[in-house]
């Protein structure tokens, strides 16, 4: 093992000195006491060169150890300066408050204000914090239907009725090009009966809600924030929103000739290879 940068030093002069081959000329005649020598002499060299291996391996393990040694000095001084930051920030903090680090994971810690009172607790809503509450009941759904607000872009699967089973929805558009603005979806779930709403929370992937509406028992809509789940207390029969979506990527498709000639959108639009 190397001791100190003095022996490194030495290690790598003599791993880099040039090693020099060793000829080998027996003539036209066998002669022992030259192919003795020759023999000598190769393996001095392989000699040489399995101790510059081992000094190699010698120099990786000292560089290797020296590189960590460095990183944790230099890490340790860091936290030592951190150390000495917060401390002088310390000095300079107002006391008039108290700092309380808030966790944003559910916990049922009790928290108490000032006055000894208890605090209800914030829930994550849909990547929102909002004061905890309890659900007294869900909304049955009657039926889902959907339509498209554009003709850019043809549907090319949908699964809506899941929402019948509690279950996610989803809908894939394609497109020969991408849309302009994004692609714009409405759903109307419509309520197996009216109901009492006071909260209504949508969890959207891949597009964003760009309006929403409670339908009440007359047929008239009231818009609602979905930036916010509590919504003023309303008796619905159903409820409409307009998705947008504006994340697309691209595929490859081979086209029909045979709906290339009927279809003048994919004719004047699709440039592929054809089929």
């Amino acid at each position: 093992m190397l001791d100190g940068a003095a022996a490194f030093s030495a290690a790598s002069t003599f791993v880099k000195k040039e090693q020099d081959v060793p000829t080998v000329d027996l003539g036209t005649k066998l002669n022992s006491e030259t192919f003795v020598e020759s023999c000598k002499n190769i393996e001095d060299a392989l000699n040489i060169l399995y101790e510059k291996t081992r000094v190699l391996e010698e120099l990786r393990d000292y560089t290797k150890s020296y590189v960590q040694q460095q990183i944790k000095e230099k890490r340790n001084r860091i936290a030592d300066r951190l150390k000495v930051i917060e401390r002088a920030a310390d000095e300079y903090q107002n006391k008039d408050y108290t700092a309380y680090n808030v966790p944003f994971d559910s916990n049922l810690e009790v928290v108490k204000d000032r006055d000894g009172s208890i605090l209800p607790q914030m829930i994550n809503s849909v990547g929102r914090l909002e004061v905890g509450s309890g659900t007294l009941y869900t909304v049955p759904f009657q039926s889902a239907t959907t339509g498209a607000l554009q003709v850019e872009a043809e549907l090319r699967d949908e699964t809506f009725a899941n929402l019948l089973q509690g279950k996610p929805a989803r809908c894939v558009y394609e497109a020969v090009k991408p849309v302009h603005n994004g692609i714009e979806k409405e759903a109307t779930i419509m309520f197996k009966e009216p109901a009492h709403i006071n909260y209504v929370a949508i969890k959207t992937a891949n597009c964003s809600i760009k309006e929403a509406y409670l339908i009440l028992q007359n047929g008239s809509q009231v818009p609602i924030d979905t930036s916010e789940s509590y919504v003023a207390e309303t008796t619905a029969t159903g409820l409409k929103i307009i998705m947008k979506s504006s994340d697309y990527q691209y595929t490859s498709r081979i086209i029909n000739k045979t709906r290339q000639s009927n279809d003048g959108v994919w004719k004047s639009n699709y440039k592929g290879s054809e089929q």
